[in-house]
Protein backbone atom coordinates (compact mmCIF):
# COMPACT_ATOMS: atom_id res chain seq x y z
CA UNK A 1 0.00 0.00 0.00
CA UNK A 2 2.94 2.37 0.57
CA UNK A 3 3.81 2.27 -2.80
CA UNK A 4 0.25 2.93 -4.10
CA UNK A 5 0.69 5.75 -2.09
CA UNK A 6 3.63 7.14 -3.29
CA UNK A 7 2.34 6.61 -6.60
CA UNK A 8 -1.14 8.77 -5.89
CA UNK A 9 1.33 11.03 -4.39
CA UNK A 10 3.17 11.39 -7.07
CA UNK A 11 0.44 11.70 -9.31
CA UNK A 12 -1.06 14.46 -7.59
CA UNK A 13 2.02 16.39 -7.55
CA UNK A 14 2.39 16.91 -11.25
CA UNK A 15 -1.99 17.47 -11.69
CA UNK A 16 -1.28 20.30 -8.72
CA UNK A 17 1.88 21.93 -10.61
CA UNK A 18 -0.13 22.11 -13.53
CA UNK A 19 -3.64 23.26 -12.27
CA UNK A 20 -1.57 26.23 -10.77
CA UNK A 21 0.20 26.88 -13.41
CA UNK A 22 -2.91 29.20 -15.46
CA UNK A 23 -3.01 31.08 -11.83
CA UNK A 24 0.47 32.41 -11.94
CA UNK A 25 0.19 33.19 -15.86
CA UNK A 26 -2.70 35.00 -14.56
CA UNK A 27 -0.76 36.86 -11.77
CA UNK A 28 1.90 37.53 -13.64
CA UNK A 29 -0.73 39.25 -16.31
CA UNK A 30 -2.25 41.54 -13.97
CA UNK A 31 0.90 42.68 -12.68
CA UNK A 32 2.39 43.84 -16.52
CA UNK A 33 -1.19 45.26 -17.11
CA UNK A 34 -0.95 47.08 -13.35
CA UNK A 35 2.88 48.13 -14.73
CA UNK A 36 1.74 49.55 -18.03
CA UNK A 37 -0.51 52.16 -16.23
CA UNK A 38 1.25 55.49 -16.07
CA UNK A 39 0.33 57.25 -12.83
CA UNK A 40 1.40 60.82 -13.09
CA UNK A 41 2.09 61.84 -8.97
CA UNK A 42 1.28 65.67 -8.49
CA UNK A 43 4.64 67.74 -8.73
CA UNK A 44 3.12 69.84 -6.13
CA UNK A 45 3.21 67.34 -3.29
CA UNK A 46 5.76 64.66 -4.92
CA UNK A 47 9.01 63.96 -2.65
CA UNK A 48 11.34 64.56 -5.92
CA UNK A 49 9.65 67.68 -6.71
CA UNK A 50 12.82 70.15 -5.78
CA UNK A 51 11.76 73.76 -5.41
CA UNK A 52 12.01 76.92 -2.99
CA UNK A 53 10.18 76.58 0.05
CA UNK A 54 7.11 78.78 -0.03
CA UNK A 55 4.85 80.27 2.76
CA UNK A 56 1.82 78.55 2.45
CA UNK A 57 -1.25 78.38 4.80
CA UNK A 58 -3.90 75.75 5.82
CA UNK A 59 -6.34 76.66 3.25
CA UNK A 60 -4.25 76.21 0.51
CA UNK A 61 -2.66 72.82 1.23
CA UNK A 62 -5.81 71.43 1.94
CA UNK A 63 -7.34 72.33 -1.60
CA UNK A 64 -4.08 70.64 -2.84
CA UNK A 65 -5.58 67.30 -0.89
CA UNK A 66 -8.29 67.64 -2.15
CA UNK A 67 -7.37 67.79 -5.90
CA UNK A 68 -4.56 64.52 -5.33
CA UNK A 69 -7.58 63.13 -4.50
CA UNK A 70 -9.70 63.78 -7.24
CA UNK A 71 -6.84 62.81 -9.78
CA UNK A 72 -6.83 59.22 -7.87
CA UNK A 73 -10.54 58.32 -7.87
CA UNK A 74 -10.00 59.30 -12.39
CA UNK A 75 -7.79 56.36 -12.42
CA UNK A 76 -8.55 54.07 -15.08
CA UNK A 77 -9.84 50.77 -13.33
CA UNK A 78 -9.92 47.68 -14.95
CA UNK A 79 -13.11 45.20 -14.64
CA UNK A 80 -13.08 41.89 -13.02
CA UNK A 81 -14.40 40.04 -16.40
CA UNK A 82 -10.69 41.03 -17.77
CA UNK A 83 -9.05 39.11 -14.98
CA UNK A 84 -11.62 36.13 -15.28
CA UNK A 85 -11.34 35.55 -18.91
CA UNK A 86 -7.64 35.51 -18.59
CA UNK A 87 -7.56 33.00 -16.11
CA UNK A 88 -9.97 31.34 -18.48
CA UNK A 89 -7.89 31.49 -21.65
CA UNK A 90 -4.74 30.41 -19.89
CA UNK A 91 -6.74 27.59 -18.04
CA UNK A 92 -8.12 26.29 -21.52
CA UNK A 93 -4.44 26.86 -23.52
CA UNK A 94 -3.03 24.49 -20.33
CA UNK A 95 -5.93 22.34 -20.86
CA UNK A 96 -5.58 21.92 -24.63
CA UNK A 97 -1.73 21.67 -23.86
CA UNK A 98 -2.10 18.82 -21.33
CA UNK A 99 -4.08 16.80 -24.01
CA UNK A 100 -1.86 17.17 -27.20
CA UNK A 101 0.76 15.66 -24.76
CA UNK A 102 -1.16 12.81 -23.33
CA UNK A 103 0.66 9.90 -24.49
CA UNK A 104 4.53 11.46 -23.75
CA UNK A 105 2.76 12.20 -19.95
CA UNK A 106 1.38 8.85 -19.37
CA UNK A 107 5.20 7.48 -20.72
CA UNK A 108 6.96 10.01 -18.39
CA UNK A 109 4.79 8.82 -15.57
CA UNK A 110 5.46 5.36 -16.10
CA UNK A 111 9.05 5.40 -16.46
CA UNK A 112 8.91 7.79 -13.02
CA UNK A 113 6.81 5.20 -11.09
CA UNK A 114 9.31 1.96 -12.17
CA UNK A 115 12.18 4.43 -11.53
CA UNK A 116 10.50 4.85 -7.82
CA UNK A 117 9.37 0.70 -7.86
CA UNK A 118 13.29 -0.08 -8.18
CA UNK A 119 14.84 2.22 -6.32
CA UNK A 120 12.99 0.89 -3.18
CA UNK A 121 13.21 -2.51 -3.88
CA UNK A 122 17.39 -1.81 -4.21
CA UNK A 123 17.09 0.09 -0.65
CA UNK A 124 15.16 -2.95 0.92
CA UNK A 125 17.86 -5.42 -0.74
CA UNK A 126 20.93 -3.52 0.66
CA UNK A 127 18.90 -2.91 4.20
CA UNK A 128 18.15 -6.57 4.54
CA UNK A 129 21.55 -7.62 3.34
CA UNK A 130 22.68 -5.21 6.58
CA UNK A 131 24.01 -7.74 8.94
CA UNK A 132 25.02 -4.22 11.41
CA UNK A 133 21.37 -4.28 12.50
CA UNK A 134 20.49 -5.78 15.34
CA UNK A 135 18.33 -8.61 13.29
CA UNK A 136 21.83 -9.85 12.29
CA UNK A 137 22.66 -10.54 15.81
CA UNK A 138 24.03 -13.77 16.16
CA UNK A 139 23.25 -14.49 12.43
CA UNK A 140 25.71 -17.27 12.37
CA UNK A 141 23.11 -18.95 14.44
CA UNK A 142 19.90 -19.84 13.48
CA UNK A 143 16.63 -19.26 14.99
CA UNK A 144 15.31 -22.56 15.95
CA UNK A 145 19.15 -22.70 17.59
CA UNK A 146 18.84 -20.05 19.41
CA UNK A 147 15.65 -20.92 20.93
CA UNK A 148 17.55 -23.89 22.00
CA UNK A 149 20.43 -21.73 24.03
CA UNK A 150 19.80 -20.89 27.48
CA UNK A 151 17.65 -17.77 27.92
CA UNK A 152 19.50 -16.94 30.64
CA UNK A 153 23.12 -17.24 28.45
CA UNK A 154 21.72 -15.53 25.68
CA UNK A 155 20.42 -12.65 27.57
CA UNK A 156 23.65 -11.75 29.34
CA UNK A 157 25.19 -11.68 25.75
CA UNK A 158 22.34 -9.43 24.52
CA UNK A 159 23.39 -6.70 27.40
CA UNK A 160 26.61 -7.10 27.01
CA UNK A 161 26.29 -6.31 23.00
CA UNK A 162 24.04 -3.48 24.20
CA UNK A 163 26.62 -1.70 26.48
CA UNK A 164 29.59 -2.42 24.14
CA UNK A 165 27.19 -0.66 21.13
CA UNK A 166 25.65 2.46 23.00
CA UNK A 167 27.65 3.30 26.18
CA UNK A 168 30.00 6.37 25.32
CA UNK A 169 33.39 6.88 26.73
CA UNK A 170 31.87 10.58 27.68
CA UNK A 171 29.26 8.98 29.58
CA UNK A 172 30.33 5.73 30.64
CA UNK A 173 28.15 5.21 33.83
CA UNK A 174 24.84 6.12 32.08
CA UNK A 175 22.57 3.45 32.29
CA UNK A 176 18.85 4.04 31.31
CA UNK A 177 20.44 5.59 27.69
CA UNK A 178 22.16 2.28 26.41
CA UNK A 179 18.56 0.32 26.98
CA UNK A 180 16.27 2.94 25.47
CA UNK A 181 18.53 3.30 22.19
CA UNK A 182 18.25 -0.33 22.01
CA UNK A 183 14.07 0.10 22.23
CA UNK A 184 14.36 1.97 19.80
CA UNK A 185 16.28 0.56 17.34
CA UNK A 186 14.52 -2.76 17.87
CA UNK A 187 11.24 -0.94 17.00
CA UNK A 188 12.56 0.50 13.72
CA UNK A 189 14.43 -2.36 12.73
CA UNK A 190 11.01 -4.02 12.99
CA UNK A 191 8.88 -1.16 11.09
CA UNK A 192 11.43 -1.21 8.59
CA UNK A 193 11.82 -4.88 7.86
CA UNK A 194 7.33 -4.77 8.14
CA UNK A 195 7.22 -2.30 5.27
CA UNK A 196 9.85 -3.85 3.04
CA UNK A 197 8.25 -7.05 3.17
CA UNK A 198 4.43 -5.68 2.19
CA UNK A 199 6.38 -4.00 -0.81
CA UNK A 200 7.98 -7.36 -1.94
CA UNK A 201 4.54 -9.41 -1.62
CA UNK A 202 2.48 -6.51 -3.46
CA UNK A 203 5.20 -6.69 -6.08
CA UNK A 204 4.80 -10.52 -6.56
CA UNK A 205 0.54 -9.91 -6.52
CA UNK A 206 0.83 -7.96 -9.32
CA UNK A 207 3.54 -9.37 -11.09
CA UNK A 208 6.04 -7.09 -11.03
CA UNK A 209 9.00 -8.66 -9.19
CA UNK A 210 10.62 -9.66 -12.56
CA UNK A 211 11.13 -6.60 -13.85
CA UNK A 212 11.69 -4.87 -10.74
CA UNK A 213 14.64 -7.20 -10.20
CA UNK A 214 13.11 -8.18 -6.45
CA UNK A 215 13.72 -11.53 -5.30
CA UNK A 216 10.55 -12.80 -3.70
CA UNK A 217 12.64 -14.99 -1.18
CA UNK A 218 13.59 -12.15 0.82
CA UNK A 219 10.45 -12.32 2.10
CA UNK A 220 11.23 -15.66 3.79
CA UNK A 221 14.38 -14.00 4.90
CA UNK A 222 12.57 -10.96 6.22
CA UNK A 223 10.07 -13.00 8.57
CA UNK A 224 12.45 -14.92 9.84
CA UNK A 225 14.38 -11.63 10.94
CA UNK A 226 11.07 -10.41 12.03
CA UNK A 227 10.96 -13.26 14.20
CA UNK A 228 14.44 -12.99 15.84
CA UNK A 229 14.43 -9.27 16.15
CA UNK A 230 10.61 -10.39 18.29
CA UNK A 231 12.77 -13.00 20.55
CA UNK A 232 15.59 -10.62 21.15
CA UNK A 233 13.11 -8.14 22.60
CA UNK A 234 11.23 -10.87 24.67
CA UNK A 235 14.81 -11.72 26.08
CA UNK A 236 15.11 -7.80 26.97
CA UNK A 237 11.48 -7.63 28.17
CA UNK A 238 12.28 -10.67 30.52
CA UNK A 239 15.94 -9.28 31.66
CA UNK A 240 14.08 -5.88 32.52
CA UNK A 241 11.26 -7.85 35.09
CA UNK A 242 14.18 -8.98 36.60
CA UNK A 243 16.04 -5.81 37.63
CA UNK A 244 15.29 -3.97 40.52
CA UNK A 245 14.72 -0.87 38.49
CA UNK A 246 12.71 1.20 41.38
CA UNK A 247 15.73 1.23 43.10
CA UNK A 248 16.59 4.57 39.94
CA UNK A 249 13.51 5.98 40.38
CA UNK A 250 13.92 9.92 39.90
CA UNK A 251 11.93 12.48 37.93
CA UNK A 252 14.19 12.73 35.44
CA UNK A 253 14.07 8.78 34.59
CA UNK A 254 10.13 7.77 35.31
CA UNK A 255 9.29 7.99 31.88
CA UNK A 256 11.85 5.97 30.66
CA UNK A 257 11.40 3.36 33.40
CA UNK A 258 7.83 3.31 32.83
CA UNK A 259 8.71 2.82 28.92
CA UNK A 260 11.11 -0.02 29.47
CA UNK A 261 8.45 -1.99 32.00
CA UNK A 262 5.66 -1.44 29.12
CA UNK A 263 8.25 -3.72 27.02
CA UNK A 264 7.57 -6.48 29.04
CA UNK A 265 3.90 -6.44 28.86
CA UNK A 266 3.69 -8.75 26.42
CA UNK A 267 6.77 -10.60 25.66
CA UNK A 268 4.98 -13.69 23.54
CA UNK A 269 2.98 -11.73 21.30
CA UNK A 270 5.50 -13.04 18.04
CA UNK A 271 5.18 -16.72 19.24
CA UNK A 272 2.16 -16.77 17.10
CA UNK A 273 3.67 -16.12 13.78
CA UNK A 274 6.79 -18.94 14.37
CA UNK A 275 6.47 -22.16 12.77
CA UNK A 276 4.57 -24.90 15.29
CA UNK A 277 8.09 -26.79 15.84
CA UNK A 278 9.69 -23.72 16.92
CA UNK A 279 6.58 -22.58 19.04
CA UNK A 280 6.54 -26.11 21.12
CA UNK A 281 10.32 -25.82 21.52
CA UNK A 282 10.14 -21.97 22.63
CA UNK A 283 7.26 -22.98 25.73
CA UNK A 284 9.32 -26.05 26.81
CA UNK A 285 11.91 -23.24 27.33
Amino acid sequence: MSIIKHSILHAVIILYTFTYLPYCFATEQIQKVAESINITVNPIISPNFHNKPKQTNLAQIRQKQVVFTKINMTLPRLPLDYYTQQVHAHYNGLMHWLYEHRYSLVISGAISAYALLCYLVHKATIYIQDNTHWFGWHRDCSLEQLLSYSQDEITNQLIVAIESRYVTAQNPTNFFDPLMHFMQDIDDEIKHLHHYKKLFLWLDRFYLASITFANTQHCLHIQEKIDRLAYIKHLFGRWIAQQNLQSYLTQENEPLIKRLYHTIKKPLVFVARLPQRMVHTFRKI
